[in-house]
C-alpha cells in the first residue's frame, strides 16, 4: 500500500521525534525540508485523528514527558512509511549531534521499520549504547515498548530489547504515573512481560500495585482484596486506610495505614492524585490531633505538592482542615477550568482532576454549581466506582448510590459536612486560631556619617516599582549627596560582604531571573522588592530615583478596623490597596514624596485578611463578632464601636495629648508626624481627633477597652498648629512636617513651652532638644587689643551660672550651627535671638586668623567692630582700638576740597570718586577705583596726588604704554607737579633718594621690578598702581616688587579688578589693605572654594561686605548721559567646505584624546588654541595651508564698506600671525592702515595713535593685548573684533579704546564669529565669565574656570 509521499515525510519526522513537538517545532521541519507547511499539517491532523501520533502542542514548547507516536501508530507507520524518505531523514539525523536518549531512539526506530519491513531483528543495543544511555531512553520508551505485545507480530521485536532494562523501568512508569501516558498499563500482555522479566521481588510488588490500580480503584470490594494481598506492601496499606474510613472507624487508623505506606515508598508525600487524596480525607477526619493538622499545614507548604495540579483536591481538603478558607481557592480553581474551556470542549479537562475537585467541592459546599463536568468525565468515573458512588451521592441520586455501594462493597469515604452562612464559617475559623501576634519590628539608628555609600533609588511610578543602586560620594562643603552612578546588581552583589550590614541584607533580597525564552542562556539579577523594601526600613540610604530626594521607610504593624456600613460590618486594615494575602507578605506603599510604609503581616494575620475579605457580617453577627474581637485583641489592638458594649474588658480614658514623632532621613532633615497613642506602652497610633472612638488591646497582664476623646485630641492639635504657624508652609501633609534641622530646632523650641499637650517621640538612639532660654546680643562680651595692623579679639558669652563659651568657641559652633541653634553637648541645643546671630555672622566673617585661643581682626575693619556696641554688645578695647575709631569717624565726616592747582573741571561722579579716595587715605586705608573705563580714573587719581603733594615724594606705576599719556596728562591737569620718568635717569637710584615734596614720580611696571630695591628703601606720600590688574597674580616679579613698596595711601586704578579668578581680588586687596583678608590660603578656603566651585552666595555677600568699602566702582550707563549710543552686532561667517573639514577633524581629535585620558585639561587647552585658529585662517595652524580666509574676506567686504562711508575702525586680534595675513590682503587692495603690537616701541605708539586721532589712516590694526589699555582713540567710530578672547573684560577695554569721554558719534562694534565652532560658544561663555566680577562689585551671578566638563563641552560637536 503506497501513500503520498508528503504523509511518509510526516511519519518520518514522527518516527525521528523523541518527544512531543511543538506547532513551531513543527513549521521549522517543513520549512527546513522544503515542505509546503499547510500540506504538512493536514497530514500530521489525519494521523491524529487515526490515532497514530498526538496533538503537537500549541506555542513554542512541547512536552518533555510524553512520546509523539502511540503504539498503535507505530505498528502501522513503520509499514507505510517510504523507506527513501525515512532513510534520508534517519540518515541526516545520525551526523547531528544529539543527546544519548535522542541517538538510542532514532537507533531503535531504525531497527523497527527494518524489522516490520524486512524482518530482521534489531542488533543487540549494547553494541552502540552504554547502560547508561539504555536505561535514559527506557525510562522514556520501556512502557511504550511493552505495549506493541498487544499486536502478535511484534513480540519477537520486544523480546530482542534488552527486557533486564525495559521491564523495570515500565513497572516504574506505571506505578509513577498510571494511564497518564495513554498506555493500558492493566493489560493482560503487560502484565505476562513484567512477570517473566522482573525480579521475584520486583513481580511481588507489581503484583500488589495491580491489585491496588486494576482490582480496588476499579471493582472496589476492599475487604475481599486485603485477603489477596501482601500485607508488608505499601499498596495493602493504601487499601487498609480507604476500608478504615468507609467503616468509620478511629481517625488515626487510617492515618497510620498511610504514614507506614509512604515509608515502604520512601516518600514523604503521596504525589499521584487518589493516594494525596485519600491521605487528605484521612488527616482531615482526625484534624483533632495537632500532628494531623500540622501535616495538612505541611501539604500547603511543600511546593511540589500545593503547586501539583492533581492534588488540587487535596489541597482544598487540606485547606479545610487548617481552619482557612478553601471557598476562596476552589472558586479560583473553578475559575482556571473555565479559562481553559474557553472555545474548546469540555473534555479537554483532565478527568483526574475535574471529578475528584468535583467531589470535594460538592461534599463541602465550596462552590455554587458544578458545571464542568461533562460526558466524558462520567464515563470515566463509571470506571472507579468510589468515584462515581460520590458524585451520584452529592447529586442527589440516591438510588444509584445505593447501586453502586451494594454491587462493589463500598461505603462514604468523604466525612459528613454540615453547609453554614460563609460569615458563620470565617467567625468560626478565626475564633478557633490562636490570634493575631505582633511583627517583628526594627529600631531605627544613627551611625557616624559616611563619606561613600550605597543609596537605593526608588521609582514608585512603575508597575510593581523599581529599585536601582547608586555609588555616591557626600560633598562635605555643600553638606549634600553628589548624584552618584548607578551599580549593577551583579557589581553590589560582588562588593556587598565589604560593604555595610545594611548592604549585606539588602543583597539578600537579590536573586537572579533565567530568561522565559528556552532558547535564551543569559539571565540577570533583580530585586524582590517586597523583601527589598523590609531590608530598608529605617535606612538613612533611600532615595527617589528621579528627584534624588531622601525618603524614609517607616515600618508600622497590621491595623485592623471594624465598621458598620449600614446593615453590615467590615473588616478594614492599613495595608496597600495592592496587597493580596493570598500571594503577598509584605505590604508597601508611598503615603507621601517622603514617606514609604512597610508592613509584614504574619502568617496569622495574613490568613485572617484572606478570611475576612470580601464578607460582610450582617447585624445578627454582631454578639459572636465582638467575642471574637475581644479575643482578637489579646494580642494585637483592634478598633472598632463594637467593643464600646464590651462586658469582658476593662474600661479606661484614652491620652488626648499630641505626640510628635521626629524621624531623621536624608541629609540633615526630619520628617515629623502628628499624632495619637491613645494607650500608654502600646504602639497603637491614631490621627489626632479623628478615626474610631473604641480600642481593645493588652495592656500589661490584662485587656482593656479604651475610650479616645476625639473633640479634646483635635483642640490639643489644633492649639500647637497655631503656635507653629512659622512652620506652616514645610507642612506635607495634614499631620506631617519635613524640616531642616534648624526648622525642627524652632519646632523643639515652641514644643518645649507646651509639656502639658505635646509630647516628643524620637527613633532610638537619636535624639535632641532645647532646654534653655535663648541668648542676647547683651550675654556677649568682647575685648580688643592692639597689635600693629591687627586687634586681637577674646571674648565670652554666660549661657547659665555654670555653663560659659569663649567667642572662639562660640564662632566654631556657629559654623556648624542648624539655623539659630548651637549644640551645647551631644544632644543639647540653645537658641541665639536672631540679632545675636547675625553679629556673630559678622565677628565670624571679619577674623582673618586663629591661634589657639586668640582670633585677629585687620585694623581696616575697626569700624565693623566699634558697630556692634549698637547692638548691646558690650565692648572693652584699649587706646589705639579708640583711637583709630575717632580717626575713622573723623574721615566720614570729612569734605575734602578740589585743589586749586587742579587745571580741570570734575564732573559730578569725578569730584565724589576723588572725596572717596581722599577720606580713606586720610585715615590710613588703601582704595581700589574700579570705574568703568573712560571714566576719567586718571583725573581722579591726579587730583589726589595734587591735594597730597605738600606732604611729600608720590609714585606712580604703569604700564609702558600709558607711560607718555600719563606724563602729558599730569603736565596738563597739574602743572604744578614735577613730573620725573624714572626710566629716563641717568641715576635711577639719585632720583628716588632725592624726591621731595611735590614730586611725582612715574615708572612702568618693568622698571619697577629692576628697581625695586631703590624704590623700596624709602616712604612714599601716596602710591597708585594704574591698570593695577597688572599685578593680579601674586608670584609674578611685578607682584612681589609691587608689595615691598612703602606708602601709607595706596590707590589702586582698574577698570577690571577681576578678569578670571577671586584670588586676584585677594592680590589688589593685600596691596591696598594688608591683612584685610587674611592669609592667601585662608581666603581660598573661606572665599574662593566656597563661591567659585560651590556656588555659596552668603560666602559672596561677606566677601563683599569686606571689601566695599574700600573699593569704588561706577560704571558709563551710571554716570554718563552725553555717551552717544554704542551697538553691538555679531556677524556670523560660514567657513568654506574645507576649512570646515580641517575644524572638524581638529576637533574630533582633540575631544577623543581628552576623553581617552591621552591629553590633561592643560594639554586640552593647545588643542582648543588650534580649533580657535582654524576657525580665523588655516594657514595659522598648518603655515603650508594656503586654503582663503573666510573671516578675513568677510572683513574686507566690511571694510570697504566703512571706507566708503568715510568712516574709521579699530581692528583688534589675539593673533598677530593673523594680523600677518590681514595686512597681505590689504596690502593687496591697497587699503591704508596703521598698526601696532607689543613690539612696538613706548615712543612710537604715541605717534600711532596722533595720526590716527588726526584721521591720518581710516583702519588701525591693533593686537588685543598690546592696544587694550591706556589708548585714546576716540576718533574711531567702528571697533571690529577678528576672534573673541577667553575673557570679556579684555574686549571691553580694547573697544573702550573708542568709546569713552569724548566720543562724540555713536559707536559700533562687530564681532566677526565663525558659525558652528568653538568661537560661539566663547561669546555663550562670556556672560558666565563676567558674572564672577558683577557678583562682588553689583551682586549677580557667578562663574568658575574651565574644568575638564567645560572643555568637552567647548570640543562637543554642537
Amino acid at each position: 500500500m503506497s501513500i503520498p509521499e508528503i504523509q511518509s515525510e510526516v511519519i518520518a519526522y514522527a518516527l525521528s521525534t523523541y518527544t512531543l513537538p511543538s506547532a513551531s517545532d513543527v513549521k521549522s521541519y517543513a520549512s527546513n525540508r522544503n515542505l509546503p507547511v499547510k500540506e504538512f499539517n493536514d497530514a500530521i491532523n489525519e494521523f491524529v485523528g487515526k490515532g497514530w501520533i498526538r496533538e503537537p502542542k500549541e506555542g513554542y514548547w512541547g512536552s518533555y514527558d510524553i512520546l509523539f507516536v502511540t503504539p498503535s501508530g507505530i505498528n502501522m507507520m513503520t509499514r507505510l512509511v517510504s523507506r527513501r524518505i525515512f532513510d534520508a531523514v534517519f540518515n541526516k539525523l545520525e551526523k547531528v549531534r544529539l543527546d544519548r536518549g535522542v541517538r538510542t531512539h532514532v537507533t531503535v526506530m531504525k531497527a523497527a521499520v527494518d524489522y516490520i519491513q524486512n524482518g530482521r531483528l534489531p542488533a543487540p543495543l549494547s553494541q552502540t549504547f552504554s547502560e547508561d544511555e539504555i536505561k535514559t531512553w527506557a525510562s522514556m520508551e520501556a512502557a511504550f515498548m511493552v505495549h506493541l505485545l498487544d499486536y502478535d507480530h511484534w513480540k519477537p521485536f520486544v523480546e530482542a530489547l534488552p527486557a533486564k532494562f525495559i521491564a523495570p523501568a515500565a513497572l516504574r512508569s506505571a506505578q509513577d504515573t498510571a494511564d497518564a501516558r495513554g498506555f493500558d498499563v492493566t493489560s493482560d500482555e503487560f502484565r505476562d512481560y513484567l512477570m517473566r522479566h522482573l525480579s521475584k521481588e520486583a513481580a511481588a510488588e507489581y503484583r500488589d500495585w495491580r491489585h491496588y490500580y486494576a482490582d480496588f480503584l476499579c471493582n472496589g470490594k476492599p475487604h475481599e482484596l486485603l485477603k489477596k494481598m501482601n500485607c508488608e506492601s505499601p499498596w495493602y496499606m493504601i487499601v487498609s486506610a480507604a476500608a478504615s474510613i468507609m467503616d468509620n472507624e478511629a481517625p488515626s487508623n487510617a492515618v497510620s495505614c498511610l504514614k507506614i505506606a509512604l515509608s515502604r515508598l520512601h516518600q514523604i508525600h503521596f504525589e499521584t492524585w487518589f493516594e494525596a487524596w485519600l491521605y487528605a480525607i484521612a488527616l482531615y477526619r482526625d484534624r483533632a490531633t495537632p500532628a494531623s493538622v500540622r501535616k495538612l499545614e505541611r501539604m500547603l507548604e511543600v511546593k511540589r505538592v500545593a503547586d501539583n495540579i492533581y492534588l488540587k483536591p487535596a489541597i482544598l481538603i487540606a485547606l479545610l482542615g487548617c481552619g482557612r478558607d478553601a471557598k476562596k481557592a476552589a472558586v479560583s480553581f473553578r475559575e482556571d477550568f473555565m479559562e481553559v474551556l474557553r472555545g474548546q470542549s469540555i473534555e479537554r479537562l483532565k478527568y483526574q482532576i475535574v471529578v475528584p475537585f468535583a467531589i470535594t467541592a460538592l461534599n463541602f459546599g465550596l462552590l455554587e454549581k458544578i458545571d464542568f463536568i461533562g460526558d466524558g468525565a462520567r464515563n470515566w468515573m463509571s470506571y472507579l466506582p468510589m468515584l462515581d458512588f460520590e458524585f451520584q451521592r452529592l447529586s442527589g441520586k440516591r438510588e444509584e448510590a445505593e447501586s453502586i455501594a451494594r454491587k462493589y462493597g463500598i461505603k462514604q469515604m468523604l466525612p459528613h459536612y454540615d453547609i453554614r452562612p460563609e460569615w458563620d464559617l470565617v467567625l468560626d475559623r478565626l475564633i478557633a486560631r490562636p490570634g493575631i501576634s505582633n511583627g517583628h519590628g526594627q529600631a531605627y539608628s544613627e551611625g557616624q556619617f559616611p563619606t561613600e555609600r550605597m543609596a537605593y533609588a526608588i521609582d514608585s511610578e512603575k508597575p510593581g516599582w523599581e529599585i536601582s543602586i547608586r555609588s555616591q560620594k557626600f560633598k562635605a562643603t555643600s553638606r549634600t549627596w553628589l548624584k552618584g552612578t548607578v551599580i549593577k546588581l551583579s557589581t553590589f552583589l560582588d562588593r556587598a560582604p565589604k560593604l555595610s550590614d545594611e548592604a549585606q541584607r539588602v543583597a539578600t533580597a537579590i536573586h537572579f531571573e533565567r530568561p522565559d525564552s528556552y532558547w535564551s542562556t543569559r539571565g540577570d539579577y533583580v530585586f524582590n522588592i517586597p523583601e527589598a523594601m523590609m531590608e530598608l526600613v529605617g535606612s538613612q540610604n533611600v532615595i527617589d530615583a528621579k528627584t534624588l530626594e531622601p525618603i524614609d521607610v517607616e515600618k508600622r504593624p497590621l491595623e485592623i478596623s471594624v465598621l458598620r456600613n449600614g446593615d453590615v460590618y467590615s473588616f478594614t486594615n492599613n495595608l496597600s490597596p495592592e496587597f493580596d494575602p493570598e500571594k503577598d507578605s509584605i505590604s508597601f506603599t508611598r503615603a507621601s514624596s517622603s514617606l514609604i510604609i512597610v508592613t509584614r503581616p504574619t502568617d496569622n494575620e495574613r490568613e485572617l485578611l484572606k478570611a475576612v475579605r470580601g464578607i460582610n457580617f450582617p447585624l445578627a453577627a454582631r454578639e459572636k463578632l465582638t467575642h471574637y474581637l475581644e479575643k482578637l485583641s489579646a494580642r494585637t489592638p483592634v478598633m472598632s464601636d463594637l467593643l464600646k458594649d464590651s462586658k469582658h474588658l476593662e474600661k479606661q480614658s484614652g491620652d488626648a495629648r499630641i505626640t510628635f514623632r521626629l524621624e531623621p532621613f536624608g541629609t540633615g532633615t526630619h520628617h515629623v508626624t502628628a499624632l495619637v497613642h491613645p494607650v500608654a506602652e502600646n504602639p497603637l497610633t491614631c490621627s489626632p481627633g479623628e478615626g474610631l472612638a473604641f480600642i481593645a488591646t493588652r495592656l500589661g497582664n490584662k485587656t482593656v477597652q479604651v475610650a479616645r476623646d476625639l473633640k479634646k485630641e483635635r483642640e490639643n492639635y489644633d492649639a500647637l498648629l497655631s503656635a507653629l504657624s512659622r512652620l506652616e508652609e514645610m507642612r506635607d501633609g495634614e499631620f506631617s512636617w519635613e524640616l531642616p534641622v534648624a526648622e525642627t530646632l524652632e519646632m523643639l523650641e515652641v514644643l518645649r513651652t507646651h509639656t502639658d499637650t505635646a509630647l516628643l517621640e524620637w527613633p532610638e538612639g537619636v535624639k535632641f532638644r532645647v532646654s534653655r532660654p535663648q541668648i542676647f546680643p547683651s550675654s556677649l562680651k568682647l575685648s580688643l587689643r592692639s597689635l600693629g595692623s591687627w586687634f586681637e579679639l577674646e571674648g565670652k558669652v554666660q549661657i547659665d551660672e555654670k555653663t560659659v563659651l569663649t567667642v572662639q568657641e562660640l564662632l566654631e559652633r556657629l559654623r556648624e550651627s542648624e539655623g539659630r541653634f548651637i549644640r551645647l553637648g551631644d544632644d543639647e541645643y540653645v537658641a541665639l535671638t536672631e540679632s545675636l546671630k547675625k553679629e556673630l555672622e559678622h565677628i565670624e566673617g571679619l577674623v582673618t586668623s586663629r591661634k589657639n585661643s586668640e582670633l585677629r581682626i585687620s585694623a581696616f575693619n575697626a569700624d565693623s567692630i566699634e558697630r556692634l556696641g549698637e547692638e548691646g554688645i558690650e565692648i572693652d578695647s584699649d587706646e589705639a582700638f579708640r583711637s583709630l575709631c575717632s580717626r575713622i569717624r573723623e574721615a566720614k565726616h570729612f569734605t575734602p576740597e578740589v585743589p586749586a592747582g587742579l587745571r580741570a573741571e570734575l564732573r559730578p561722579y569725578q569730584q565724589e570718586g576723588f572725596e572717596w579716595l581722599s577720606r580713606l587715605v586720610s585715615w590710613g586705608a588703601g582704595a581700589l577705583l574700579a570705574d568703568d573705563m573712560g571714566l576719567g580714573k586718571t583725573i581722579q587719581a591726579i587730583a589726589l596726588l595734587l591735594s597730597r603733594a605738600k606732604a611729600g615724594p608720590q609714585l606712580v606705576v604703569m604700564p609702558a604704554a600709558v607711560l607718555f599719556n600719563w606724563s602729558d596728562e599730569l603736565q596738563r591737569f597739574a602743572p604744578g607737579l614735577k613730573i620725573k620718568m624714572l626710566q629716563q635717569a641717568d641715576d635711577r637710584r639719585k632720583l628716588v633718594d632725592e624726591a621731595r615734596a611735590g614730586d611725582v614720580i612715574l615708572t612702568t611696571y618693568g622698571i619697577l621690578s629692576a628697581e625695586i630695591e631703590a624704590l623700596s628703601s624709602r616712604e612714599w606720600t601716596t602710591v597708585v598702581l594704574d591698570e593695577a590688574h597688572n599685578i593680579k597674580n601674586r608670584d609674578t616679579k611685578t607682584s612681589k616688587a609691587a608689595m615691598q613698596l612703602k606708602s601709607s595711601a595706596r590707590v589702586l586704578l582698574t577698570g577690571t579688578p577681576l578678569q578670571n579668578n577671586l584670588g586676584e581680588i585677594w592680590n589688589l586687596f593685600e596691596f591696598a589693605n594688608p591683612g584685610l583678608l587674611g592669609s592667601s590660603q585662608s581666603f581660598a578656603e573661606r572665599f574662593i572654594i566656597p563661591i567659585e566651585r560651590n556656588k555659596d552666595r552668603n560666602c559672596q555677600r561677606l566677601l563683599k561686605r569686606l571689601i566695599s568699602p574700600f573699593i569704588l566702582r561706577r560704571t558709563k550707563a551710571e554716570v554718563l548721559d552725553e555717551l552717544p549710543e554704542k551697538t553691538e552686532v555679531t556677524l556670523r561667517v560660514e567657513l568654506s567646505e574645507a576649512e570646515r573639514t580641517l575644524y572638524e577633524s581638529l576637533r574630533e581629535s582633540a575631544s577623543q584624546r581628552l576623553e581617552s585620558g591621552e591629553i590633561n585639561p592643560i594639554e586640552a587647552l593647545a588643542e582648543l588654541m588650534k580649533l580657535r585658529q582654524a576657525a580665523c585662517a588655516a594657514e595659522l595652524v598648518n603655515p603650508k595651508l594656503k586654503l582663503e580666509s573666510s573671516k578675513i574676506n568677510a572683513f574686507l567686504k566690511l571694510a570697504d564698506t566703512l571706507i566708503e562711508g568715510g568712516h574709521r575702525a579699530l581692528v583688534f586680534s589675539q593673533f598677530t600671525s593673523y594680523l600677518a595675513i590681514l595686512r597681505k590682503e590689504l596690502d593687496k587692495k591697497k587699503i591704508k592702515y596703521l598698526y601696532l603690537d607689543g613690539a612696538t616701541p613706548a615712543g612710537q605708539r604715541q605717534k600711532l595713535v596722533d595720526a590716527f586721532q588726526k584721521g591720518e589712516m581710516p583702519l588701525f590694526l591693533i593686537s588685543l593685548k598690546a592696544g587694550g589699555t591706556g589708548l585714546n582713540l576716540t576718533a574711531a567710530d567702528y571697533v571690529a573684533i577678528l576672534d573673541p578672547w577667553w575673557n570679556p573684560a579684555i574686549e571691553s577695554q580694547a573697544s573702550d579704546r573708542a568709546y569713552r569721554i569724548g566720543q562724540e558719534n555713536p559707536v559700533t562694534i562687530y564681532r566677526l564669529i565663525a558659525e558652528n565652532t568653538i568661537e560661539e560658544k566663547i561669546i555663550r561663555l562670556h556672560e558666565t565669565k563676567k558674572s564672577l566680577a558683577d557678583a562682588l562689585l553689583e551682586g549677580s551671578d557667578m562663574s568658575n574656570r574651565l574644568s575638564r566638563e567645560e572643555i568637552l563641552k567647548l570640543l562637543a560637536e554642537d
